[in-house]
């Protein structure tokens, strides 16, 4: 998920990263939720899990600010997939 997701930051020639670049504040926060999503890679602790979860949907929102559908919907996508992994949680039952 994290390649995908990398990928789409520089998709569309670019775009994403040219719009987040022309805002520092933004960038920062694009590197950090970046820095996240490399150290909770593959795990299936909760708080990582968590973690991801956050990251993404800041992500996500972040490319909808700049109007960047395509990349919103890859974020969008990373996002259910962790709130996905976080339902045997919910349920009282930890994975594994």
């Amino acid at each position: 998920m994290l390649e995908e997701l990398l990928r789409s930051l520089v998709s569309d020639g670019g775009r994403f990263a040219v719009w987040v670049a022309q805002y520092p504040l933004l960038a920062e926060r694009v590197t950090a939720s970046i820095d996240v999503l490399q150290r909770v890679r593959g795990s299936r602790e909760y708080h990582d899990l968590v973690a991801g979860r956050d990251v993404t949907h800041s992500l996500y929102m972040i490319a909808l600010e700049g109007s960047l559908v395509d990349a919103a919907h890859v974020f969008y996508t990373g996002y259910v997939s962790y709130c996905h992994a976080l339902l045997p949680w919910a349920y009282g039952r930890e994975v594994g």
